[in-house]
């Protein structure tokens, strides 16, 4: 599969976070933090780790590898957080310019700029 349509597969899936994460708050979904944390669990991740590395520019391989990396710690510390009882840090991680969403627009940014700079 090419860069582009898996970044686009990738923005899609990453875009699906935030309700997996009110699933989790509600107790309606449950998530292990440390397969959350893993970020070579995902699909992404995995072709991020093989066909990816070959595809992408370095740079390109780099930024992202780093943003979807942390977007994985971070929402396995939510998940953390919830299980803890730790409800206001939750909510602030999720919460327009918390940490949870500023790692999703992040990785999600990159990965837009990767796809709309990649041939079809």
């Amino acid at each position: 599969m090419s860069a582009k349509a898996f970044c686009e597969k990738a923005i899609a899936a990453h875009g699906l976070w935030k309700q997996k994460m009110r699933k989790c708050i509600a107790g309606e979904l449950k998530l292990d933090p440390l397969e959350v944390e893993k970020p070579n669990v995902c699909d992404f991740g995995k072709w991020l780790e093989s066909e990816g590395r070959a595809e992408l520019k370095s740079d390109d391989f780099v930024a992202i590898h780093a943003a979807h990396a942390n977007f994985h710690r971070i929402a396995a510390t939510v998940v953390r957080d919830h299980a803890s009882g730790r409800t206001l840090a939750v909510q602030g991680a999720l919460d327009i310019g918390g940490s949870f969403m500023n790692a999703s627009v992040a990785l999600t940014e990159l990965l837009g700029a990767v796809r709309d700079a990649s041939p079809t």
